[in-house]
């Protein structure tokens, strides 16, 4: 059966599979730099819980994951009212364009570009009428987002900070000036899927903003433990907001949407400060080395909060993004207009930086 608004869903394309590459290419070893995925294995200890985890498949979990979200509640200083757990923060972000798309088949969402493609995905998915906003030198224009607002022109704001692809951030005074012009009507999400790599000073304390701002806006912030915490293939992420519209989302959401070994793994991973403090120290020295190797090529990137850098190349991403599979090196090449010649590598362990540095300056 044809339907017109399928074909205006855009496809979400993914990091290329290293067992794909490799039986495609005929290669021995392939080093995935694509999809920001924490380099560094997760704790031993973890496999212990698989293991007993994995005699109680037969069983649901509890659908309401009570002990998880008293944890994060303690650690954020928030109630475990304002928590909602996802079957990744994707899961999250759909919730709350479901949520107002029960409202308003049209509602309107502001987005930037570049920025995370699923939620053009979504908008497209919900009806909702985009109001795109071009991000000048890859930083968020704060006096456009004022000035749409001031229109009373937006029902949802999608901010991912820092941002993906290109790593570039929203200050903390900026987002309390965006804040101060909204009201209850407007919701604003920001996306802090990458907030454990930041380090920098006036990148936002979301939690401190959310209590400052929680009375007089719908603010929900998202966050995961695909990235840092090294278990995207277990789905699953989490937000914080205020109790009433995390109800509502609650709503929204099906029972028994997080996975009881996804679940246990981040009880776990929870309090596990050493591994977590390493991954932070390890991104960031291997960022500064890649900043500096970059230097040495002349190539333009921006300086990255995140656990990638955007980098622009002379030649076109899509060749460099074939020959890099050649040497067995998977990246991302950035697709949209005027991105023709930018990729987004992840700061994967110094040997694949290495690797991945070698590679480039033979295709360059």
């Amino acid at each position: 059966m044809k339907n017109k608004i399928f074909s205006k869903i855009p496809d979400y394309i993914a990091g290329k599979d290293i067992n794909e590459t490799k039986k495609l290419l005929g290669l021995k070893k392939v080093i995935k730099l694509a999809s920001n995925e924490n380099p560094y294995k997760t704790p031993k200890t973890l496999l212990k819980i698989f293991k007993k985890e994995f005699k109680n498949i037969y069983l649901y979990p509890n659908k309401d994951y009570p002990e998880l979200r008293e944890k994060l509640a303690e650690k954020l200083e928030l109630n475990k009212e304002n928590i909602i757990l996802g079957n990744g923060s994707d899961e999250i972000i759909e919730l709350v364009f479901k949520y107002l798309a029960l409202q308003s088949k049209n509602f309107r969402v502001m987005l930037f570009f570049p920025t995370f493609h699923l939620y053009y995905i979504l908008a497209k998915i919900y009806s909702a009428k985009i109001i795109k906003i071009n991000l000048p030198n890859f930083e968020y224009d704060i006096k456009k987002i004022i000035k749409e607002i001031n229109k009373k022109n937006v029902d949802l704001i999608v901010i991912c900070n820092p941002n993906n692809p290109t790593g570039t951030y929203i200050n903390e005074f900026n987002l309390k000036e965006i804040l101060k012009r909204m009201s209850k009507k407007n919701i604003i999400l920001i996306d802090e899927a990458y907030y454990n790599y930041v380090t920098a000073l006036d990148f936002p304390n979301s939690v401190e903003i959310f209590k400052e701002f929680s009375k007089k806006t719908n603010l929900i912030i998202t966050r995961t433990f695909s990235k840092i915490y090294g278990i995207a293939g277990l789905r699953l992420g989490y937000a914080f907001g205020n109790s009433e519209i995390i109800k509502m989302l609650n709503k929204l959401r099906m029972p028994f949407n997080v996975n009881s070994i996804a679940y246990k793994s981040a009880l776990f991973l929870i309090d596990e400060e050493k591994f977590i403090n390493k991954c932070e120290i390890k991104n960031y020295e291997n960022k500064l080395f890649f900043y500096k190797e970059l230097d040495k090529l002349n190539l333009e990137y921006k300086r990255s909060e995140a656990n990638f850098i955007f980098i622009k190349l002379p030649i076109k991403a899509k060749d460099a993004f074939e020959s890099l599979l050649k040497f067995g090196i998977i990246v991302r090449p950035i697709y949209g207009e005027g991105l023709d010649n930018y990729i987004r590598v992840t700061i994967g362990k110094l040997k694949e930086i290495k690797k991945f540095l070698r590679a480039l300056k033979k295709i360059i």
